[in-house]
């Protein structure tokens, strides 16, 4: 065999496999790539702070009187009130409304004027806390105003050394009508004249 014949014979090899080749690359299936990325996670927002506010209707009650604690929070949220009094504490616990508020009573009784209550303020709600503290001072009621006295005017004094005495409190003088019952009475004028109720135009004192 010469060189050029087996030289035809390698090139036409060559040309055969390389056309099978091309032919098995054709018909293969394509793969496509699978993200192995893990889906993103559904976002989760927490809830916001708890928070509250308190106050007092009345910052001095007077005693004897009542006094209001409002609280007002989130809705639904267990709010515990303490009040520490002098004599003790008084506690109450309840739920705000829909509205996120309450509004607890005390009775401020006998509590001394001036002494400070403290009242501690704490609400719970979706697994949160929080806390307040407000206060109020007790005062005496005011003083009621002293009653005005009437003072009747002190009667006239009674004149001295004369009789009888007339209803208005003094002598009678000569001339002055009398009394029927006093008819036939002998008196004292009051300067001291004696004098006899008689009957003269109707009855009168006159000089004895």
């Amino acid at each position: 065999m010469s060189w050029h014949l087996a030289r035809r014979l390698i090139t036409a090899v060559l040309a055969v496999s390389a056309l099978a080749l091309a032919a098995c690359s054709s018909t293969q299936p394509q793969v496509t790539p699978v993200s192995t990325a893990s889906p993103a996670s559904t976002a989760t927002t927490s809830p916001s702070p708890l928070t509250g506010t308190a106050t007092v209707t009345r910052r001095h009650p007077i005693t004897g009187t009542t006094v209001g604690v409002l609280v007002s929070t989130v809705p639904g949220a267990r709010i515990t009130v303490v009040a520490h009094f002098e004599a003790g504490d008084r506690k109450k616990t309840a739920r705000a409304d829909s509205t996120g508020l309450h509004k607890f009573w005390f009775s401020v009784g006998s509590a001394p004027p001036g002494v400070r209550v403290t009242v501690v303020v704490r609400m719970s709600a979706h697994g949160q806390k929080h806390s307040a503290r407000v206060w109020f001072s007790p005062r005496q009621p005011p003083t009621p105003p002293a009653p005005k006295v009437t003072t009747a005017p002190a009667p006239p004094p009674q004149p001295s050394g004369c009789y009888p005495i007339a209803s208005t409190g003094n002598c009678y003088e000569p001339g002055e009508f009398c009394p029927h019952a006093d008819a036939g009475m002998t008196g004292l004028a009051g300067d001291g004249e004696t004098i006899i109720c008689e009957d003269n135009n109707g009855l009168r004192w006159e000089p004895a």
